[in-house]
Formats: structure tokens, C-alpha cells, sequence
């Protein structure tokens, strides 16, 4: 009786490890954006770079639209950092602009601006945005203002699920 026992704990036990072995790829599928991730890194990588630039960082992270620590992540964005110490803000987005495959459509947004010493206010251009199907991908110079060059983003989601360009953005 005693081993029909130890026999019945080992089934259980095998059951239960093929269950949570089971789990594991689908949690982590779900929790940490395996497969989303490797579908933005894709399209990353087949977007064309401006000559002599570097990537010096590459990251995701997840975004949701509920504050719950329990909920799964809506999606996740993929960032790569780009070093241009050669190129000036405007072409980079001028690369982009003439460099993406067909089919990608793009818009600029713009930013409010405020200067204190004149009190007036007024609008910049801001990222280039460039969408195909559900795909986004943001070109973001803002920190090579001014003429400045520097370092740009690109920020990828391979499925967005909101429209970021106003009918009234320039194309």
C-alpha cells in the first residue's frame, strides 16, 4: 500500500511540473514580451541606418494603460540610441523620410514652445513619425536642437493600437 502511495505522489508531482513547464513559455511570452519584443527588434533591424552612425544602446519596456502590478503589460516599445556626431537633426529626419521602404507613411509632430523672455508662444517640429499597418516607428532628434548633433532615438511598436499623426500634421 505504502508504494502504491509514493507511486500516486510521483504522478502528481510529475503532473504538476509538466503543468508549470507548460506555463512557463506562455507566461513569458505574455509577462516579458518575448515574442513583441523580437517583432519590434525585427523591424529595427531592417529599417536602413544614415551612414557612419552607431547604435550605443538598445532596450524595451513595457507599457500599459492600467496601474496594476498583476495586469500584463498592452505592449511593449523597443528604443535604440544612435550616435550621429556628424549629421544635424534635419537630416537625420531627411534620411529617414527618403530612406524608408515603400509603404511607410509618415507624419511630423510639432511642440509647443514658450519663450519667457518675449512671452510668446509658438510651435517646433518635433518627431518624425512613420507608420505601416499597425507598426510605429519614431525618429526623435529633439536632443540635437538647435543645430546641435549628438546622439537620436528610434522608438519601435510593431503594434500600435492608437493613431499618433492629427489629420492637420505636416507630411
Amino acid at each position: 500500500m505504502r508504494l502504491a502511495r509514493k507511486w500516486r505522489y510521483a504522478a502528481l508531482l510529475s503532473a504538476a511540473l509538466a503543468a508549470l513547464l507548460t506555463l512557463i513559455p506562455s507566461v513569458g511570452w505574455v509577462w516579458f514580451g518575448w515574442g513583441y519584443i523580437a517583432d519590434n527588434k525585427g523591424i529595427l533591424a531592417a529599417l536602413p541606418a544614415p551612414p557612419g552612425v552607431q547604435r550605443i544602446y538598445i532596450g524595451s519596456h513595457p507599457y500599459t494603460g492600467d496601474e496594476s502590478p498583476i495586469t500584463p503589460p498592452d505592449g511593449w516599445g523597443t528604443l535604440a540610441t544612435y550616435q550621429a556626431p556628424h549629421l544635424s537633426r534635419d537630416e537625420i529626419v531627411d534620411f529617414y523620410v527618403a530612406n524608408l521602404s515603400p509603404g511607410w507613411r509618415y507624419c511630423i509632430d510639432t511642440i509647443s514652445t514658450f519663450d519667457p523672455q518675449t512671452n510668446e508662444s509658438g510651435e517646433m517640429m518635433g518627431n518624425a513619425i512613420f507608420l505601416k499597418g499597425s507598426a510605429l516607428v519614431s525618429v526623435d532628434s529633439l536632443n540635437m536642437l538647435y543645430g546641435g548633433r549628438g546622439t537620436f532615438d528610434i522608438f519601435v511598436d510593431h503594434n500600435r493600437d492608437f493613431e499618433p499623426c492629427r489629420d492637420d500634421a505636416p507630411r
